[in-house]
């Protein structure tokens, strides 16, 4: 059983109670705006489920723009942290470019204060959620 948060042609954005965790599905290159309140929408999630796990799925993204990028790390991480965010899997396609984008994200993020992996299969993304006590 899910809850819907963003269901468009750029993101989607659900709850998932199977393995209590915000899934952000993310397609194709979303614009600034798009994608900074799509992620203004997950810590909603968080909060409503009172939940500290996130699985992001970059498998159909495109890079995302350098400036979003450092959005993420110093505007939302800050926000995201003070509404339970803790862990973090990240499923990504082969693409060097979005490879390197994700990691450059994660990069930015306190290893003392979050748990990030990043993962080629859903299903590897999950078990590890599911492994989880955070």
């Amino acid at each position: 059983m899910s809850q819907e948060y963003l269901n468009t042609s750029y993101c989607h954005i659900h709850f998932d109670e199977d393995i209590q965790a915000v899934v952000i599905e993310w397609f194709g290159s979303p614009k600034s705006e798009n994608f900074r309140s799509a992620c203004m929408l997950a810590i909603n999630a968080l909060q409503d489920h009172n939940t500290s796990k996130v699985l992001t799925d970059n498998s159909r993204a495109v890079i995302f723009k350098r400036e979003d990028q450092q959005w993420l790390n110093e505007e939302w991480l800050p926000q995201a942290e003070k509404a339970g965010y803790r862990a973090s899997a990240t499923i990504t396609k082969k693409d060097p470019f979005v490879k390197f984008a994700v990691d450059n994200i994660l990069k930015g993020r306190d290893q003392s204060k979050f748990l990030n992996k990043r993962f080629e299969s859903r299903e590897e993304a999950v078990s590890w959620l599911k492994s989880l006590d955070v």
